[in-house]
């Protein structure tokens, strides 16, 4: 019996020293909350730039530039194959490539033809277009995958948003919306919104202005 009383209280010790060493531990926290936000918050500031800064520059819309190159073949090394049958392109020379919108550099060069061209459809997900080659054929195949979202990456996308119509009290009612994304998490983005609403129900109004921090989830195309 003395055994499993010396055990008993054995365990009791543990489990006290424990929940005090939580207790402690919690308490440092809260006392220092302070230096740990502020540092929390220099740590974000400093990685959210780091993102900015790091960023490709936007692509001219209606601009061809060269592709990146998928990151799986990057530092693979490239090798000649005997192609046994002429490669297939498409036919109208420059006129196919001044349709395609591509540089006058390509235009103007004869040497180069279009051996594929490929349409995405837009989304939040990156794609990575791969083109191989039939070496007995001369024949192209160029194949689309959609990646998976990363679980968590920085963003710069936001919105503004005007709407109006007619509330539940029968007011007249507007709303302005600025949102502002920040971190994402897969679907789901983490940011800042802004809203200014008015009502007038024909002999004032009366206006509302809030700034919070929102998380949305992101769906369909």
């Amino acid at each position: 019996m003395s055994g499993m009383k010396d055990f008993a209280e054995d365990e009791v010790r543990n489990l006290r020293a424990k929940l005090k060493s939580k207790r402690g531990i919690f308490l440092w926290l809260i006392s220092h909350w302070q230096p740990l936000a502020i540092g929390g918050a220099v740590l974000f500031s400093s990685a959210c730039l780091w993102h900015l800064y790091s960023q490709a520059p936007e692509a001219t819309v209606g601009v061809s530039i060269p592709a990146t190159m998928a990151p799986e073949i990057k530092s693979l090394p490239m090798v000649g194959v005997e192609i046994k049958k002429p490669v297939k392109v498409y036919a109208g020379g420059a006129k196919t490539k001044k349709k395609l919108k591509l540089p006058d550099v390509i235009v103007q060069d004869e040497s180069k033809s279009v051996i594929t061209s490929s349409k995405v459809e837009a989304d939040d997900h990156a794609h990575t277009i791969t083109t191989v080659i039939n070496a007995e054929t001369g024949e192209s195949e160029t194949l689309d995958r959609r990646d998976p979202l990363p679980w968590i990456s920085f963003t710069t996308k936001g919105d503004a948003m005007l709407a109006g119509g007619v509330n539940a009290s029968g007011e007249q009612a507007g709303m302005v919306q600025v949102r502002q994304g920040i971190l994402r998490i897969k679907n789901v983005t983490l940011g800042v919104v802004g809203t200014v609403s008015h009502a007038n129900n024909g002999i004032g109004g009366h206006s509302d202005v809030a700034g919070m921090f929102a998380a949305w989830y992101g769906y369909g195309r």
